[in-house]
């Protein structure tokens, strides 16, 4: 199943909490508006923000079409302080990746890639997947971006479930989104996302498992809001 042109993604204001190694590591935002701009910020607390403190902003926009257009983070994490703007020309098919340390104050990575048109980041594609409704079993290939690899990844419907939150009791499809092992990221792990089965489509659990040396980082919804 090749990805489709969908309409918009339903719109969502919703709070994780981030389980990293069975401590409650921080927690995250995930806002989608009426603008197609979806919204990140991760915010790491207790014991690990004295460790390694993360205080991340992420917005990617998407085309009525859902193809991303263009992305911006700015990463604040332990020492580094960077800024990323990355475009996405799907008419020119062509990406742009330019990355600044805002403490050196210098540019540390320039790029330009071809694209092959339509091509979202993974937020991007996180909304994407959230108008499509895969039967488990089914498969879909979405090209994607972190403006320095492009990939086709293919996103599998493992099942139903009903998980349980601190937000409430949700009927969910659980997806595997190949995005590890050398395909968009050369790390080994696995990415798993669970959406309601409503009219909602709400993420509401996010989990990555990562080689052992870092362990597996979960995002599990909170509540339904802003804090």
């Amino acid at each position: 199943m090749q990805a489709q042109t969908p309409a918009m993604a339903p719109k969502l204001a919703l709070r994780y909490t981030v389980e990293w190694r069975l401590i409650n590591a921080g927690w995250a935002r995930l806002d989608y508006d009426a603008q197609n701009t979806a919204r990140v910020h991760l915010e790491s607390q207790g014991l690990v923000s004295k460790l390694y403190r993360v205080n991340d902003n992420y917005l990617s926009v998407l085309d009525p079409a859902m193809c991303t257009s263009t992305v911006s983070m700015q990463a604040e994490e332990g020492s580094r302080r960077r800024e990323t703007l990355i475009t996405f020309d799907k008419d020119r098919k062509r990406i742009r990746y330019l990355e600044k340390d805002l403490v050196k104050n210098r540019i540390m990575l320039d790029k330009a890639m071809v694209s092959g048109g339509c091509v979202n980041d993974i937020i991007g594609g996180l909304m994407r997947l959230r108008t499509l409704h895969l039967a488990p079993g089914q498969t879909l290939h979405l090209p994607l971006s972190d403006g320095k690899k492009l990939a086709t990844v293919k996103v599998e419907a493992e099942g139903l479930e009903e998980l349980k939150l601190a937000a409430g009791t949700f009927q969910v499809t659980r997806y595997l989104v190949n995005v590890f092992d050398g395909v968009l990221y050369d790390r080994k792990g696995s990415l798993q996302v669970w959406i309601t089965n409503d009219d909602r489509r709400w993420p509401v659990q996010i989990r990555a498992r990562l080689p052992f040396y870092i362990g597996s980082i979960t995002l599990q919804l909170e509540k339904e809001g802003k804090p």
